[in-house]
């Protein structure tokens, strides 16, 4: 819960420094490798998300939430050659300090990553988690120009997610 105070805090302090900041809207598909003792048919989360850019000479600070436009995704997930019905939400709030060169940043990133996951076996569920925690990683963007860009982000393994590792692929409209 700090971490969002945090986040808020941060995004207020852009919007009153006199540098350029700008707001960006986007989509990512998220690869992430998770050993919970099932195996999922697939591995890919899509996302929405918006946030917040402040660029003070070639430093990029960026909040971004997915928070009120993410919906659940809904896979097959087997364990013991028992096939179950997995239901999952991730909401995830970032906040990336980068460098630019050129037309590239790179940034390492937080995030404050809360998953919910329910699991049904015959349309009867069985039980549900939610786990919030802190995730990290580098991400690498690319300005193809002044209002679109594109990524890709590794993410460490958590072990409270139980995660192994994360790749997420996206692209941005700045504004």
């Amino acid at each position: 819960m700090k971490t969002g105070m945090i986040i808020k805090f941060i995004i207020l302090l852009f919007l009153s420094s006199p540098a350029f900041a700008g707001g960006f809207i986007g989509v990512s598909v998220n690869h992430l490798k998770i050993n919970d003792g099932y195996k999922y048919e697939s591995n890919y989360q899509p996302s929405f998300n918006f946030g917040y850019n402040l660029i003070l000479d070639n430093w990029v600070l960026s909040a971004s939430t997915n928070r009120f436009l993410n919906q659940s995704v809904e896979r097959k997930a087997t364990k013991n050659n028992i096939t179950y019905n997995s239901k999952s939400k991730l909401l995830a709030d970032t906040f990336s300090i980068g460098y630019r060169i050129n037309r590239f940043v790179i940034s390492p990133f937080l995030v404050n990553a809360t998953v919910d996951k329910s699991l049904y076996y015959n349309d009867r569920k069985l039980g549900s988690t939610h786990t919030t925690s802190i995730l990290s990683g580098l991400n690498l963007t690319y300005f193809i120009d002044k209002n679109i860009s594109i990524s890709s982000a590794y993410v460490a393994p958590n072990q409270e997610q139980s995660l192994e590792s994360g790749l997420v692929l996206g692209i941005n409209y700045n504004f």
